[in-house]
């Protein structure tokens, strides 16, 4: 090694030997980089013997868990691969830091293992199959839509049965996140299990889909009942109307479902929207996380 690093002074002074080190520590395994991971987080596998998929929980305790016996309010997120690293921040800082809202367990569901985030999605959120519809994912995902009532049977008979066995959770403080086909299926919940959960964030429904079928099962719903015991609070940004006679008009459907709502006089349900100003539809979801949450769970709130 020392005749090595002879050489190399005389082939080029300090500046080779010193490409040469650089190089050595970039190829030594010692330096290989390490993933990033949310501190206080843990992964679960789950199958669903409802759809007989396998998915991920993303699941992150809040600091106190440890260390008391008390119930936790549960924020439940779908498409988590995007929206439970965002939410542990913003958890972090309402309520860690900031002391706004209670502390949370959060749980993110992943899209399905194997399978195409679009695919799984779009099977998973959407109500009824609409293999042609315009605003939907791939050829594939849209031929799979339509079976949100077995993913719903394993958020409600499966995941939450689960999350209160090992978790803590308060039985009055269940929170279901849902953006886009997310507010969808949180929409779809609604009148298919609404006992689910109690505080349902609804951010960008995609209340277009399939005609606006979801007018239709709450049409359904209302001819055979007349409570709805659920809080909802929908969300949307300014700029999601889309082009005049655009497919997507998507504030003025939230606004339309909100009347259809209110005009049933629903024995327990109660709804707020809100419309954010200068947000689309793709930067609006930080904002609708934070109102929604100080909406839900602020510190001073009691049930």
């Amino acid at each position: 090694m020392k005749n090595l690093f002879a050489r190399l002074l005389l082939c080029g002074g300090f500046a080779t030997l010193t490409s040469f080190a650089f190089a050595q520590v970039q190829s030594s395994p010692a330096s290989a980089p390490k993933p990033y991971t949310i501190k206080g987080s843990q992964v679960v596998d789950i199958h669903s013997q409802a759809n007989g998929k396998d998915y991920e929980l993303f699941i992150k305790l809040p600091r106190s868990f440890h260390n008391t016996e008390q119930q936790y309010p549960l924020v439940l997120v779908n498409d988590a691969d995007y929206a439970f690293p965002l939410i542990s921040s913003i958890t972090r800082q309402l309520g860690d830091h900031g002391k706004k809202i209670e502390e949370v367990v959060l749980v993110g569901v992943s899209y399905s293992k194997g399978d195409n985030g679009g695919l799984s999605r779009t099977r998973d959120y959407t109500p009824t199959p609409s293999p042609y519809e315009k605003g939907g994912h791939s050829d594939a995902a849209r031929r799979a839509s339509g079976q949100s009532a077995k993913y719903i049977r394993f958020l409600a008979d499966e995941v939450l049965p689960y999350l209160s066995k090992h978790y803590r959770i308060h039985p009055h403080k269940k929170i279901f996140v849902g953006h886009s086909f997310g507010g969808l299926l949180g929409a779809s919940i609604l009148f298919d299990q609404p006992e689910a959960f109690d505080y349902y964030i609804l951010g960008s429904p995609s209340l277009w889909y399939d005609n606006k079928v979801i007018f239709a099962m709450e049409s359904d719903y209302a001819k055979q009942h007349k409570a709805l015991d659920a809080q909802v609070m929908m969300v949307i940004g300014e700029y999601e109307n889309g082009k005049p006679h655009s497919h997507f008009t998507m504030v003025d459907d939230m606004l339309a479902f909100e009347q259809q709502l209110e005009s049933r006089d629903y024995a327990g349900l109660e709804v707020t929207t809100k419309l954010i100003p200068e947000e689309y539809h793709v930067s609006v979801f930080p904002t609708l996380i934070t109102d929604g949450l100080l909406w839900a769970i602020p510190r001073s709130k009691t049930l």
